[in-house]
């Protein structure tokens, strides 16, 4: 499976661009909230550029956590888990890394755990995005994604929140660093709430509350945390 990497997807109405060249690591970048953009983004595009690895890029259309897939190709949850684990077998990979922020992070820790990754960049995640849940602990970031999702019929409630999903898994092998600014309480909520889980580190940056991702690319620890990722 070989394909280049085409750039004028940004452009496009394509969930999914990808460059496999058959290299021995595969990395996956799960895009979060469109944001002001009008428009979800391949994310950490630039960041993860020159790193020898093979790379996903995937970002939501429909802005409901992945639950309905990426675009109109792929178009359910179980469509893109099906995607990547054909990915995953056909390129025999001896690593296996997933990131992503914010609604990307929430994609990035359950599609880790699904295809059995070796590791989890998430950053600032959502942990639970069942509509209650959120309601509960006034975390209204989320509802809106939550809403597209609570009526829809082809739902897949177990994957709502990732602390229940991991500790109903018989085993997996996924290390997981969560970065969270500790500030920020929310953020520290959802990812306080997942120590219970294995593999499960967390990582505190002292400023940038939901955005802290900004701040360690100023710092070049993104760049730092994103290789050893990788290549360690």
């Amino acid at each position: 499976m070989s394909q280049q990497l085409r750039p004028q997807e940004e452009a496009a109405k394509k969930g999914v661009s990808s460059d496999l060249q058959g290299r021995s690591n595969l990395l996956i970048s799960f895009g979060g909230g469109k944001g002001g953009l009008g428009v979800p983004v391949f994310e950490f595009y630039k960041s993860i550029a020159h790193l020898n690895c093979d790379k996903i890029f995937l970002r939501d259309f429909r802005q409901a956590y992945y639950q309905k897939g990426v675009d109109e190709d792929i178009d359910h949850i179980e469509s893109l888990i099906d995607y990547l684990k054909k990915v995953v077998e056909a390129g025999n990979y001896k690593k296996i890394i997933c990131i992503g922020n914010s609604m990307g992070g929430y994609a990035a820790m359950l599609f880790g755990c699904i295809i059995n990754a070796d590791r989890v960049i998430s950053f600032v995640l959502q942990t639970l995005i069942d509509l209650p849940n959120l309601i509960r602990h006034s975390d209204y970031r989320a509802i809106t994604g939550a809403f597209r999702i609570y009526f829809y019929r082809n739902n897949r409630p177990e994957y709502y929140d990732l602390r229940k999903y991991l500790l109903n898994l018989d085993s997996y092998k996924t290390q997981m660093k969560l970065f969270f600014c500790p500030s920020y309480t929310i953020d520290k909520i959802h990812c306080e709430r997942m120590l219970v889980c294995d593999g499960v580190e967390l990582v505190e940056v002292d400023e940038g509350g939901h955005d802290l991702v900004k701040v360690l690319k100023k710092r070049g620890a993104l760049k730092t945390v994103l290789e050893e990722a990788v290549y360690n």
